[in-house]
Formats: structure tokens, C-alpha cells, sequence
């Protein structure tokens, strides 16, 4: 730009006569908008780790409870479902 043509941006606002003064003030909205949009970010992926760990206890019980009645159940191998199922085997 040539001198003594203004800008666009003149009109907006009066410039800043000390650029440290003009950096201060950036700085001092932009930091607290991009920490939230940051936090806002880190719970989401809180809240799926969360629940990806609640299944995978889930899948944690489930085997627990396979491990423990193995023996009982292990015996049933070579039956048919009917067999197990029906009222007369109890």
C-alpha cells in the first residue's frame, strides 16, 4: 500500500499505536476461547472412553462368570439342547 492511503481496516478501528498493547489483547480473547473449545474437546473423549471401558467390564464379567461355572457346564457337552432344556431332565 502506498503511503498515506488508508486501509479498509482503519475504518473498523483506530490502529494500535503499540503493537505489544494490540497483542495483549488478542491473546487475551483468544487463549480463553481455545482452552473451552480444548476442554470441550478432551470430555467428549472422556465420555467414549467411558463407555467403551463399561463395555469392556462388561466383557470382563461375562468371561468371569464362563471361567466359573466351566466344570458345570462343561459336563453338558455332549447333549442336545432338548435334552437340557426339557422339563423331565430335572
Amino acid at each position: 500500500m502506498a503511503a498515506g492511503e488508508s486501509s479498509h481496516f482503519d475504518k473498523i478501528a483506530e490502529p494500535w499505536d503499540d503493537a505489544e498493547d494490540e497483542y495483549v489483547v488478542l491473546r487475551d480473547l483468544a487463549v480463553p476461547e481455545a482452552r473451552e473449545r480444548f476442554y470441550s474437546v478432551m470430555y467428549d473423549w472422556t465420555a467414549l472412553d467411558t463407555k467403551a471401558l463399561g463395555i469392556l467390564a462388561v466383557d470382563a464379567a461375562a468371561i468371569g462368570v464362563l471361567a466359573t461355572v466351566h466344570d458345570t457346564v462343561n459336563h453338558l457337552g455332549g447333549c442336545r439342547p432338548q435334552d437340557v432344556l426339557s422339563p423331565a431332565a430335572f
